[in-house]
């Protein structure tokens, strides 16, 4: 028997994408022969999606300079296609233009041209490819310093529901920093309240816990006085002054002893962070807070998000606790 073959129907190209490309063309039978002959150079295509089947090409060269505007018509043929339209460029050229074998996959993109009836030389016939790979732009960057230094000043409160093994609210205040002098420097004080409302938890989260904490005059923790006469000095890691997605690093050591006689050593807290994806203006800031006990046994690892956003805002979103060796977790939100 026979069989009618037909073209699988594929899915429309992504044409809403950037590329680096080379382009290499050769112009032939023009009026001006200085014109005939072969180029090879790179550019830049931004393409963007119109409606129905259309679609524009913005090209140029790497310095943006010579830039073409291709408004085409795409034609699917299988998992390449054709396009045709018309070029308008820099300097008031214009030509007609046709894409054979355009394929647009993975982040690459690939197709062979024609342009003629060229404006300033109908004569002239150009027949050229284009091939490259998709364009990363450096993510941007958030200026993190400013953003806790803001957030020290200015003071924060907020109220999280807690899930998972125990149940309840967890409330945190910390009040705007104040100028003042201690172990004869000056330094900022904020006080901090925690408020466990967390009923029948065996996790040892009960009560309400206050503190004052020092920081320098450029905004980085000194040491943290408790209300149970327990005190805390801080060790920091150099720390980046803005930050991207996909960015970590190491804080510092917070040291935790029984008083400030330092006569008996209770834990320490290791700080770190990583800058997580969130949204095309804001990014995730984990800091995470691994506390290890006298005989450096890891304890609890705790993730507190905040959101920072391209405004420089900082603020909390979630933190979730996990004791070692699956004693416990606690989801806050």
């Amino acid at each position: 028997g026979t069989m009618a073959l037909q073209r699988f129907s594929f899915a429309e190209p992504n044409f809403n994408q950037t590329w680096t490309v080379i382009d290499s063309y050769t112009n032939t039978n023009c009026t001006n022969s200085s014109l005939n002959g072969t180029v090879t150079k790179a550019q830049i295509i931004r393409s963007q999606k119109g409606t129905g089947s259309n679609f524009t090409f913005a090209i140029n060269d790497l310095d943006g300079t010579n830039m073409c505007i291709a408004s085409m018509s795409f034609q699917p043929t299988g998992s390449r296609g054709t396009a045709s339209g018309t070029a308008t460029c820099d300097g008031g050229f214009g030509a007609l233009i046709t894409f054979d074998d355009l394929t647009i996959q993975g982040g690459y993109l690939n197709f062979s041209y024609t342009v003629n009836n060229m404006i300033n030389d109908k004569s002239c016939i150009q027949k050229g490819s284009m091939s490259g790979v998709l364009k990363k732009d450096a993510p941007p960057a958030y200026d993190i310093k400013t953003a806790f230094q803001n957030r020290i000043i200015k003071g924060a409160s907020k109220t999280f529901n807690v899930t998972g093994d125990c149940k309840g609210t967890i409330s945190q205040t910390d009040s705007p920093a104040a100028k003042t002098i201690w172990n004869n420097q000056a330094v900022y004080a904020v006080g901090n309240t925690h408020i466990n409302s967390i009923p029948n938890c065996s996790l040892g989260f009960s009560g309400t816990q206050t503190s004052i904490t020092y920081y320098d005059l450029d905004f980085v923790e000194l040491a943290k006085f408790h209300s149970d006469g327990s005190y805390s000095e801080f060790v920091k890691s150099p720390r980046p002054n803005s930050v991207t997605v996909g960015d970590s690093g190491t804080l510092g050591t917070w040291t935790h002893w029984n008083n400030t006689g330092k006569t008996n050593l209770y834990e320490r807290d290791v700080m770190s962070y990583v800058i997580e994806p969130d949204t095309s203006s804001s990014v995730i800031v984990n800091l995470i807070d691994r506390t290890y006990d006298n005989n450096n046994q890891l304890e609890i690892t705790s993730q507190l998000r905040f959101r920072l956003d391209s405004t420089g805002v900082l603020e909390w979103v979630s933190a979730t606790v996990d004791f070692a060796n699956n004693k416990g977790h606690l989801f806050m939100q």
